[in-house]
């Protein structure tokens, strides 16, 4: 934790120290790029650090709403479409209810928390290929299926369960503190639900999400 913390940290002291003395306009929007970067890591990993810490000192039950989840997922998907910035990663959305509305009763705020993960998961370990969000409201059985799916690297057999415990990395040498997938788990179940690695998927990795309400 405290060289995932100082690592991020650096880079924004550091950068910003070479601002003050550099001229060239070009270098600085360089500068500033890697500071937004590192400023954006930075805040993730509080962020999912506090939400793990008030999850795991209660056990009330979150709060629940009418929610439109595949607008959600559509805003979050572009948004992390922007932050990412790579030309080698295509992005795209699948609803089986075409693109309309999907709402159901859940907790906006923790389910954009465990799309956002997700999301960036996928994007750290896909280089080059495709990531793909899709929501389904399957209202005759009342579930709800949101599932990321990408071309990266995958996750061996022997670890798609381990990868949702905490502190634990797939990449040892990739940035990020290892509890993403533990928190995301967390809250579905505080949810009611269930999240795990597709075993059926080839090609990359699928994580999918099955929500009841």
């Amino acid at each position: 934790m405290c060289h995932e913390i100082r690592t991020p940290l650096n880079a924004i002291n550091g950068f910003s120290e070479l601002m003050l003395t550099e001229e060239n306009p070009a270098t600085r929007h360089l500068y500033q790029e890697e500071i937004r970067k590192s400023t954006a890591s930075l805040t993730s990993l509080l962020e999912n650090m506090l939400e793990l810490s008030k999850l795991i000192s209660t056990e009330e039950l979150l709060p629940l709403a009418e929610t439109d989840v595949c607008l959600i997922c559509a805003e979050r998907l572009e948004l992390q479409k922007a932050l990412n910035a790579n030309p080698s990663v295509e992005y795209s959305f699948e609803s089986i209810e075409g693109g309309g509305s999907c709402v159901v009763p859940t907790n906006a705020v923790y389910l954009t928390r465990v799309i956002d993960n997700l999301l960036q998961n996928a994007a750290k370990f896909t280089a080059a290929g495709r990531i793909t969000l899709a929501c389904h409201d399957d209202r005759t059985n009342r579930m709800l299926r949101i599932s990321v799916s990408d071309t990266g690297i995958g996750i061996p057999p022997e670890k798609r369960e381990w990868v949702f415990e905490r502190f634990t990395k797939v990449d040892p040498f990739k940035p990020g503190t290892g509890i993403g997938l533990y928190l995301c788990r967390l809250v579905v179940t505080r949810l009611g639900g269930d999240i795990h690695v597709c075993p059926e998927y080839e090609g990359g990795c699928c994580i999918r999400i099955s929500l009841p309400y």
